[in-house]
This record gives structure tokens, sequence and C-alpha cells, in this order.
């Protein structure tokens, strides 16, 4: 445990410690990543009465960011050793208890990477990436407002909003962008309130800002024609099969179809396993009567059920197609048939699906479910977001003047 020991005259950055220290360095690695590294250095222990040897591992994939994340520790925790930071605190009161790998950092820089560190075993790759981002140029803010070494608990509601309305007015992030970063900001700071190591997460008070629908446009019956009848020209029956599955059963091609196994269709429904769900859950959707056809007539319930139902061999096999495969697939039908805007791309066809299901059923609660939303709420915002209404006739029988 950490603590400040000044003399009589507080101690600030910049003055000479009242207690003895070895600057922190990187240990030498050879800069081979497959080592672990460690930033070490000497501070004074009062149990001990002596310099006592600390060290905090260093993470990063790549040398550039191994190297740059060193080059930080190294600078916060030199300047908490100038500051009087020591370690093996005598005192009568109890010590609260910290992660053991950043014992050394109370900052809320340092509460910001442990996050990070913590969320990396629980999150996909993808929602890592976005959390990454995030909190990367919240870190930059902090650094250069001069305030990363302030405590977690003392960040206070108008700095939060004062970062959210620099994200808005001086990094002008679209609406969608500003709620990403606010829920990541929301999100991190729970983790610690959860913890009990804060009392109020400061983001809590932020509201979202309006968003515009996406930008993903859902095919016209003409346009699912003639790209059926492209995909049949070049004979890529396994496009086609790709885009029945994304617009019946309405997931997300990258994260969620591509890696379908053939174990996971089952007699009524298609299994959408928690590892690739976006929500983490293990979730079923109904197998309407076109695409079982569809299921029967490439016989594949007959593959291995550990196999991909989606492989760039064609049919189902040990490995997925790679995770642009079909995007790629799927952009060169768009360009032989000149539907080059770019709001047309493989998303388009869960709309289109939504829309299609929406026509011929009506039935918002199944929609829901095919959807696998939380809640109506969230199901009739995205139907209102695609230009549909729960009932279109409502307002039919509204008398003239």
């Amino acid at each position: 445990m950490w603590q400040f020991r000044g003399n009589k005259n507080q101690i600030t950055p910049g003055e000479k410690s009242a207690y003895p220290y070895k600057k922190a360095r990187l240990a030498d690695t050879g800069d081979d990543l497959t080592k672990r590294w460690f930033v070490v250095y000497y501070a004074w222990s009062e149990a001990k009465e002596k310099l006592v040897r600390k060290r905090v591992e260093v993470k990063g994939d790549t040398l550039e960011a191994r190297l740059k994340e060193a080059k930080d520790i190294i600078k916060e925790v030199n300047k908490l050793l100038k500051a009087g930071m020591v370690t093996d605190v005598l005192s009568d009161e109890p010590a609260e208890p910290e992660p053991e790998k950043y014992e050394s950092i109370q900052g809320l820089l340092r509460a910001t990477i442990y996050f990070l560190d913590v969320k990396k075993t629980s999150l996909k790759a993808n929602s890592h990436k976005t959390y990454r981002s995030s909190v990367k140029l919240f870190q930059t803010y902090l650094k250069d407002h001069n305030l990363g070494m302030i405590r977690l608990d003392r960040f206070t509601a108008v700095q939060a909003f004062g970062y959210m309305d620099y994200v808005s007015t001086k990094l002008r992030l679209s609406n969608k962008s500003y709620n990403k970063h606010l829920g990541v900001l929301e999100t991190l700071f729970n983790f610690y309130l959860y913890r009990q190591q804060i009392r109020i997460n400061p983001f809590v008070g932020i509201k979202p800002l309006p968003e515009r629908p996406g930008k993903h446009t859902a095919f016209s019956p003409d346009q699912i024609s003639r790209i059926k009848g492209a995909c049949e020209l070049i004979g890529d029956h396994q496009l086609w099969l790709f885009l029945n599955f994304l617009h019946y059963t309405l997931a997300r091609p990258q994260s969620e179809l591509r890696l379908l196994r053939v174990g996971d269709i089952l007699e009524k429904t298609i299994r959408i396993d928690s590892e690739n769900a976006k929500n983490n859950r293990t979730m079923h959707v109904l197998i309407p009567p076109p695409l079982e056809r569809l299921i029967q007539h490439h016989r594949l319930r007959d593959y291995p059920a550990s196999h991909y139902v989606f492989t760039i061999e064609g049919i189902p096999g040990e490995k997925p197609a790679y995770e642009k495969y079909f995007y790629n697939q799927h952009r060169r039908i768009l360009t032989l048939l000149k539907l080059t805007d770019k709001a047309y791309d493989l998303y388009g066809w869960k709309h289109t699906g939504v829309i299609a299901l929406y026509k011929a059923t009506k039935d918002v609660k199944l929609i829901q479910r095919q959807c696998r939303h939380s809640s109506l709420d969230q199901t009739d915002k995205y139907l209102r977001d695609l230009g549909l209404f729960l009932d279109e006739d409502q307002l039919s029988g509204v008398p003239s003047l």
C-alpha cells in the first residue's frame, strides 16, 4: 500500500523527496515480446526502513505499444516518488486493498489502464477495441489537462461534463460516436463503483445525444432478384446462401453468422452461441420455411457438427471464412450491378429481413425474439428507424376538414 509521507513542509512535484528512492526504468528484455516486461524501481519502506525493489508489469501486443506503455509508467512512477511516496506504511488505520499489479499507482490514469486490462479477458476482440479507443481518447485528455494523477474518487461530475463537452465541441465527433464514448466511460466508472472504490459515477447524469438512423440501406425486391441472378451467373451459391441466412435469421454477418457451426442448425431453430453473440448470451432464432428448404438443399446438417457452415471453399469445413471474405464477395456483386452506393452492404440484408418479417406478420413480439432485442422499446425504435410504424392504418379514419 502506497502513501505520501511529506515533511513538515508539503512536498510538491518537482521538489526533492523527503525519502530516498531509485528512479523507475524498464528492465532489459532485448525487445522480446514473448517475455514479461517490467518497470522496476526502488522506494522507501517505512516498515523495513530501507529501499525495497518494486515493479509494474508492462502490457502490449506490439513492440511500439509496450515501449509507450513503459514510458508512461516510468513517467508516472517517478513523479510519485519525487512527490514523497513510500511503501509499507506504518499506520493504525487498515489499508484499503488495491490490485497487486498496480499497487504503485493510485491515480485516475492508472485506473483506466487496469480497467482495460481486466476487461480484455471478458470482452470480444471488437468490443475491446472499441473500449480501448474510447479510453485512449480519455487518457489523452487527462494528460493534457493534468488530471491523470488525481485520485479516481475525486474526478467530479463537473469534470465529466467538461470532458464530454470537449468531445462534442472540440473533437466534433458525431452523436453516435459521442454516445459510444459516454457508454464506455459510464462502464469504466461503474467498474469501480461496483467494487466500492467510488461512491458515485460522475458520468451517470450525462444524457446521450439523439442519433440518426444507420446508413445501412435495405434492398428492394428488384435489387434482390438481380443479386440472386448475379450469384447464379458467377456460380457463387454460398454467397446467396449466406445472404439468405442474414435475411431470415437477422444475425450479425461478421461476428455471428460467419462463425456459425453445423451443430448450431437445429430442427426448428438456429443457435447463436454466446461466444459470438454481441450480448454474450446463447439464444435461438426460428428457421422459416424458405431458409429450411435451402438448408435441406445444401444438406448442411449432414456435415460434422463442429464444422463451420461458411468457408472460403464454399462448403462447411474446419476453418471459417476470414472476416472480410463475404464483404468482399458481396461488394464484387454490387459493383457488377452498379450498386456502388456505400449504404448498400451486408448489414442491409438484416434490415431487409426485418422489413419483410414485419410486413408479413405485423408481430412486433416475434421481431423482438428474432432480433434478440432485450426489450420491445428497442424493437420499436428499430422499426421506426427503418420507417415502419406499429399501425400504418391508424390515421386512416381521420376525417377531412
